[in-house]
């Protein structure tokens, strides 16, 4: 569970930083199942909803993974 990092890379990161984490996050330990995509603990006051938003989004988007049917 977590591993996006809302201290830095969601507050201050580009959208496509944002993206380019999620899409790795999901590609690395979620293969074989029980990973749960979440921020690494909680949302800051530091981040913006609509960076929030696009960290959501980009794990909707590469929700599916190798192996997954």
């Amino acid at each position: 569970m977590g591993n996006t990092d809302c201290r830095q890379l969601v507050p201050f990161g580009t959208r496509e930083d944002i993206e380019l984490a999620v899409k790795d996050t999901i590609a690395n330990p979620a293969p074989g199942g029980g990973y749960i995509m979440s921020s690494c603990n909680s949302i800051h006051a530091g981040c913006r909803p609509d960076d929030y938003a696009a960290m959501v989004g980009a794990a909707h988007n590469y929700r599916a993974y190798k192996g997954q049917a």
